[in-house]
């Protein structure tokens, strides 16, 4: 039962830090168009 729980919790953090990724790697892309226009 526990063991169940603390799975679910793990699938949960690494689906969090993959959407962080995700974000995080989105505004980068986001910036280097805007800088690429800029320019």
């Amino acid at each position: 039962m526990i063991r169940q729980q603390r799975y679910e919790a793990g699938l949960q953090a690494l689906s969090d830090a993959g959407a962080h990724v995700r974000t995080t790697v989105g505004v980068y892309q986001l910036k280097v168009d805007l800088l690429a226009i800029a320019q």
